[in-house]
């Protein structure tokens, strides 16, 4: 089985898009989906006014060493439904409203700030804004993530993408492979401040989550290092996971994975999921680690502070830091095909909501994006 097919959605809770004759926008304006406040019932799936269209948000303007990106495509992360619903406010907090979603991009340079050396005007990108490097006080980003006609970015969180059919996979690789070659082999910015996964040959890894974005990538990536590799999907993705390689697949509909793998000695868990938010489920979740091993949590933050061993076992959280490096290395990984990026659909600008639904939702086989330049020539009624 194989990821479905790019399609566009349409649903009844979608703004209207309709031309508007003789509108003219300022050169100075752009059109984006913006987010005033915290929406605190998007924790409860509840999208409706977790951002809303506006064709007025003033242009970014790219500092020293930032680039001004036309946008093509971006990616949406439950990473982005936490944050706007406050959950991640303590953490990581917005420096400044309206603020618009979207971490992840592809796209074409349109201007340069001074002191970028690594870019030309015309350049084709692929780009990540960063949790932490975004959610902070202090970011000179300008108002625009990537769900925008434009964005800022800085230049050392950017990779040239190479021409050619892969843009669709590249818009989805950024933050979700950052996250799961990080976890796995360099440790990325975890609570504890150290290092984490250092996985190879031999090595047990089990991945909660195996069909989301991060979680089908770090499927891949493990086994390509050698490892002995698990994955909880849901029925619909188990012959999916074993086509990317996984030699264990648990339904987590029918199977409490626990009971399922107690005993397996895994070295390595990542939860893509946020399964684990309590003690009793650290002490549970140990029963399947190894003596000495490690359980890093990629969506739950404060629920591991200060938690540290837990029967001789490891529990962290981790964020990935953007890095030109590694972002570098994933774009040829992909560009070669050594590392295969499952794009579930590509949505609408109009439907950034429903989009949001779907990333929220966690049924998708990998990254739902969303075409920023689809409809662009209309105008909204109903949207903000």
């Amino acid at each position: 089985r194989r990821p479905k097919p790019v399609t566009s959605i349409r649903t009844h809770s979608s703004p209207t898009f309709v031309a508007k004759a003789g509108a003219r926008r300022s050169r100075e304006t752009m059109r984006a989906w913006a987010c005033h406040s915290y929406n605190l019932s998007a924790a409860r799936g509840h999208m409706e006014k977790a951002a809303l269209y506006t064709d007025h948000l003033p242009m970014p303007t790219p500092g020293p060493g930032q680039v001004l990106v036309r946008v093509h495509l971006a990616a949406l992360d439950p990473l982005d439904c936490k944050l706007l619903s406050g959950a991640l406010r303590a953490r990581f907090p917005v420096a400044a409203w309206p603020f618009v979603p979207g971490f992840d991009a592809v796209g074409t340079v349109e201007r340069l700030g001074d002191c970028c050396e690594r870019f030309r005007v015309g350049d084709n990108v692929v780009l990540c804004l960063g949790l932490q490097e975004s959610c902070r006080k202090g970011t000179s980003f300008g108002p625009a993530g990537a769900m925008a006609e434009f964005c800022v970015c800085p230049e050392a969180q950017m990779s040239k993408a190479p021409e050619g059919p892969k843009e669709e996979a590249l818009a989805g690789l950024p933050l979700s492979g950052l996250a799961a070659y990080q976890a796995l082999f360099t440790g990325g910015h975890s609570t504890a401040n150290g290092p984490l996964g250092r996985v190879g040959v031999g090595s047990k890894v089990l991945v909660l989550g195996g069909n989301r974005g991060a979680g089908h990538l770090a499927v891949q990536m493990a086994k390509n290092a050698g490892a002995t590799v698990t994955a909880t999907v849901p029925p619909s993705c188990l012959d999916w996971m074993y086509d990317l390689g996984a030699d264990h697949a648990v339904n987590f509909r029918e199977e409490d994975w626990v009971e399922a793998l107690r005993g397996r000695d895994f070295d390595v868990i990542l939860d893509y999921v946020g399964w684990a938010t309590t003690v009793h489920e650290m002490d549970r979740a140990s029963t399947a680690l190894s003596p000495k091993g490690l359980y890093i949590s990629l969506v739950e933050f404060e629920a591991f502070d200060g938690v540290g061993a837990r029967y001789a076992c490891q529990f962290k959280a981790m964020v990935p830091e953007v890095c030109t490096a590694d972002l570098d290395m994933l774009v040829a990984l992909v560009s070669s095909g050594k590392l295969q990026v499952a794009v579930d659909r590509v949505c609408p600008f109009r439907d950034l909501r429903h989009a949001l639904y779907e990333c929220r939702d966690g049924q998708c086989r990998g990254k739902v994006l969303v075409s920023v330049q689809d409809g662009l020539a209309v105008g909204v009624e109903g949207g903000a």
